[in-house]
Order: structure tokens, then C-alpha cells, then sequence
């Protein structure tokens, strides 16, 4: 057997070293790093559709704005910490999935309520936690998504109920 060839049958030696610090990012910075430009782009993309189409927010116009302004500054002031670093610490990660799932849980009911458009951003928290945490996260992030999406129904269908108008019937003669 050659001396030069590794036992892994691999013929490239610098595949086998290890890497230099900067160059190769650890897996939890590569995460870290995606859940931020992903929630950037998300909280973008977000705050253009509501300034094409503003009807989305029928109420709450201009507050839905300025949750979905301070929400982008945000996120990418999270975008920055995980791009000039080799990711999150532990605390701070679970910190913005709790921020993501509070200013969903906000911007879904200052629109819509339970049928707004911007419902997918739960899917996006579960994605980033199962990114994060495997299928722990995933389903820690899930049940808590079900707990809010059913408070956000009954807020919702407490609304409608409190803003109806009663209409008598005629007396029968």
C-alpha cells in the first residue's frame, strides 16, 4: 500500500487537515448565518407587499408599519452579530425565536387575524428551530405555534362576536 494515500482511500491531503479559522465556518455559525439572512429577507419582502398592497392591513395601517419597519432593523442588526462572529450564543438564539414568534403572533393579528397572509412566518420559526434544535425544537416551537395560532382564533372570533350588529325581527302578529 502506497504511504501516501490515507487509509479513508482519500487522495487529497488538504481534505484531511484541518481547516483555518475564517476560511470554514463551524455548522452552528452556517445555521445561525442562514436564519438571519432568511428572516432579513422574509421582514423585506414582508414590508414591501404591505406598501404595494396596502388593503392587507385593513386596520391597524400604520402600526402594522412600524412593527414590520422595527422588525427589519432588527433583523439585520441579527444579521450583522452572526455575520461578524462564528454564530449565536445559546440564550440569544432562543431569545430571537421568541422575538419572531411574539412579532408574528403581533403582525398576524393586526392584519388579518387567523386568515392573514402572514401566517407563513410560523412556518419559518419552526424552520429556523428545527434548524437549530433537530425535531425537539421543532416540535417545542410547533406546540407553542398551536397554542398562539388558537388564542389569535379566539381573539379573533371575540372580535367578530363584540362588532356584530343585531337585527330584530318583526313582532309576529
Amino acid at each position: 500500500m502506497n504511504a501516501n494515500i490515507p487509509p479513508s482511500g482519500l487522495t487529497d491531503h488538504k481534505a484531511l487537515r484541518r481547516p483555518e479559522p475564517g476560511w470554514v465556518l463551524t455548522q452552528p455559525g452556517r445555521v445561525e448565518r442562514l436564519i438571519t439572512v432568511g428572516r432579513s429577507a422574509m421582514a423585506a419582502v414582508s414590508l414591501w407587499a404591505v406598501w404595494i398592497d396596502p388593503s392587507t392591513p385593513a386596520r391597524y395601517v400604520t402600526l402594522t408599519y412600524a412593527l414590520l419597519a422595527l422588525y427589519l432593523l432588527l433583523s439585520l442588526a441579527f444579521t450583522t452579530v452572526a455575520w461578524s462572529s462564528e454564530g449565536m450564543p445559546q440564550g440569544l438564539a432562543v431569545g430571537t425565536l421568541v422575538l419572531d414568534l411574539a412579532a408574528f403572533t403581533v403582525i398576524i393579528y393586526l392584519t388579518e387575524g387567523p386568515s392573514s397572509p402572514f401566517f407563513p412566518f410560523f412556518t419559518f420559526a419552526v424552520v429556523s428551530a428545527t434548524l437549530r434544535w433537530s425535531w425537539r425544537g421543532a416540535m417545542w416551537t410547533a406546540g407553542v405555534i398551536l397554542v398562539l395560532f388558537a388564542a389569535l382564533g379566539s381573539w379573533g372570533s371575540k372580535r367578530r362576536a363584540d362588532s356584530t350588529i343585531s337585527v330584530r325581527a318583526p313582532p309576529t302578529p
